[in-house]
């Protein structure tokens, strides 16, 4: 699905004013032309992807007019709700199963608070919080074992997981920045996410 870059709604949706669109040319130009002032319109939320923009703005130059990014339409309701709650993101990818990729992901901006105990996550899902902020699940090669023996379709047991993170999406309160160093409920140390009936036995544990 493509997105329009200044109002970050669906193309065909788009709210952007004919003085906007004009003012975002301008920007455009202002990029291609001037290569000091490149930098400032690149990816703004995304530094660590300049020097590949850069590189690829002078083999093509044309490179970065456009108004639009791509985003899976599969993932868009989520990454939409997450905005509108106030979570910036960077990158995102809901899976493809048609290609056997079993895994799909969100990255933040920023290390906001996550209650993770308020979803019954399971196998596979997992929090980083070492060089980027990112949401991760995958179908493991226990969970593709497990899937075989019960005879589930990955994919559809992927399209589950879709929804399940929708409906953890659905009970966020808006962001809150927190500490990236802070531990959230629900995680281990190395950033997986426990499950509910886990998390339940080490608190008897105590």
């Amino acid at each position: 699905m493509e997105i329009c870059s200044v109002c970050r709604k669906p193309q065909n949706q788009c709210a952007c004013t004919p003085e906007t669109k004009a003012k975002w040319e301008h920007q455009m130009e202002l990029y291609r032309e001037h290569e000091k002032e490149r930098i400032q319109y690149v990816f703004r939320n995304q530094p660590d992807e300049i020097p590949k923009r850069m590189e690829m703005l002078k083999r093509r130059p044309t490179y970065e007019q456009c108004h639009c990014f791509d985003i899976d339409d599969d993932i868009w309701p989520i990454i939409e709700l997450l905005w509108q709650k106030g979570y910036g993101t960077r990158y995102c990818c809901a899976g493809h199963a048609e290609r056997k990729m079993y895994s799909m992901y969100i990255m933040f901006d920023l290390p906001y608070f996550f209650d993770f105990t308020t979803e019954d996550f399971g196998e596979g899902w997992s929090y980083t919080r070492t060089k980027h902020q990112a949401l991760y699940f995958s179908v493991t090669s226990r969970l593709m074992r497990q899937l075989k023996k019960t005879g589930e379709d990955p994919g559809e047991y992927l399209e589950k997981q879709r929804r399940k993170l929708f409906d953890f999406v659905k009970k966020l309160p808006q962001a809150q920045v927190v500490s990236a160093s802070l531990r959230l409920p629900g995680t281990s140390a190395g950033g997986k996410i426990i499950k509910i009936q886990e998390e339940n036995h080490h608190d008897n544990k105590k």
